[in-house]
Parts: C-alpha cells; sequence; structure tokens
C-alpha cells in the first residue's frame, strides 16, 4: 500500500533544503536569528502560494515544494552575495530594483523577502502574474515590493539602480528593452546559463555603447546546473 509523506514532514524537509541552502550562500546567520527564521517561513509560504496559484493561473511548470525550492527559490537566492558586493562598493544602502519579465516573482520576490532595504518593483506583460506578485506583497506584508503590468518597452524610464532579468531575454534584447530603466550609472544583470559568449558578441555589434563589466559564476547550492551572472554598463 502506498502511503503520501505527511504534510509536516514534508514542510521540514523543505525548510532544511532552504536553510542549509541559506548557510551555503552565506546569508543564513544573521544576528536576529528570529528574523533568520521568519524569512525562512516566508519564502515557503511564498512557495506554497506559487503552487495553490498555480492550479488555476499556470505560473510555473513545476508541481512540487522540493522543486520548485531547487529550481526557482535557491536559484534566485545566488545572485543575493553578488548584489550586495555591488551595492556595497557603490555605496547605495537601499537600491532600487526592476525585476523585468517578473513571472511568478522571481527572483523578485525572493530578493524582497531577504533584504527589506532593497525596493523591488517585479514586471511583467502578463497581468495573472502581476496579480499573483501583488497577492504575495499583501499576504507577507512586502511593504518593498511592487508590481507592474506592462511591456517594458512601454514603460516610463524607471531609473532603477539595477535591472534584473531571469530568463526573460537575450542579452541584446534585454539591453535594447530595458537600457532605458537604469540610472546613468545604473547596471543592467542578466541571469543566464554558462556559455554567454555568442550573446555577449551579439550585444557588443548592435550595442557598442553597452559593455560587459563582469560575469560572475553563480554557484547553485542543491543544483548542478552551470549559471551565471552578466553585469553590463554603459560604456562613458
Amino acid at each position: 500500500m502506498i502511503h503520501d509523506t505527511p504534510t509536516h514532514v514534508v514542510e521540514q524537509s523543505s525548510k532544511e533544503i532552504l536553510i542549509k541552502a541559506l548557510s551555503a550562500l552565506n546569508l543564513g546567520h544573521s544576528a536576529d536569528e528570529e528574523r533568520d527564521r521568519y524569512k525562512v517561513d516566508q519564502i515557503l509560504s511564498f512557495v506554497a502560494m506559487m503552487l495553490k496559484w498555480n492550479q488555476t493561473y499556470n505560473l510555473t511548470a513545476l508541481k512540487s515544494v522540493s522543486a520548485v525550492l531547487n529550481q526557482h527559490i535557491i536559484d534566485s537566492l545566488t545572485v543575493i552575495p553578488n548584489l550586495e558586493t555591488h551595492f556595497r562598493k557603490k555605496n547605495i544602502p537601499s537600491p532600487s530594483i526592476l525585476d523585468v519579465g517578473s513571472g511568478a516573482g522571481l527572483p523578485g520576490i525572493v530578493l524582497a523577502i531577504m533584504r527589506s532595504n532593497y525596493k523591488i518593483c517585479c514586471l511583467d506583460a502578463v497581468e495573472k502574474k502581476t496579480a499573483f506578485v501583488s497577492a504575495v506583497k499583501g499576504q507577507l506584508g512586502l511593504k518593498n515590493l511592487s508590481a507592474k503590468h506592462a511591456r517594458v518597452e512601454q514603460l516610463e524610464p524607471v531609473q532603477a539602480d539595477v535591472v534584473v532579468s531571469r530568463a526573460f531575454a537575450s542579452i541584446s534584447d534585454f539591453v535594447e528593452l530595458a537600457q532605458k530603466h537604469v540610472t546613468e550609472s545604473g547596471r543592467l544583470v542578466a541571469m543566464k546559463a554558462k556559455g554567454v559568449e555568442d550573446e555577449v558578441n551579439e550585444m557588443n555589434q548592435r550595442f557598442p555603447c553597452w559593455k560587459v563589466a563582469a560575469i560572475e559564476q553563480l554557484d547553485v547550492p542543491e543544483n548542478n546546473v552551470a549559471r551565471c551572472l552578466v553585469w553590463l554598463q554603459k560604456d562613458k
């Protein structure tokens, strides 16, 4: 006879996976342990909401908590140390971040949960997805999160410190669509699979005024997928 795994066992296992990933990324050791636990609970609540809404709104092809954690949440968490380093170097204590093609709020909602000093706007052309982000904002009380339903090319300039994208478009198309939304000294940041040389070469030909500032390897805990972060800046 096959028995379903008890819910409390699934919840405990998910919590352990998440805490382990946070530790590997050096994101789970603040001086406030109660706040750290609260963030873990918020992320798991976000995952639960995603899977519930997914039954009607088709937010993701993934159907289990573990799959969403491994392929969406932990993947989104990996960018935080790199963003932190950038904002610290630039002395930007409360950065504004536009998440383009955010979908179900990835990585935007994860960033908003983990960093209350970040001002996050999740942008998507699909209204049901921005409605979901707004619902998460309300449910989790994320005052630093907002959602916009619009096409990135039709949106008035946002003047963000960073525009980030995850599985949104080619690097060239990302630059074309999102460049007007960063400040003069801002950055476009693309989360990509490894092997971006062709995309970078295409961007160099189409947009010579933009250059790659850095390509940083992302080590994704619990996942063997090769990922990188491509930092783009306007050439002065």
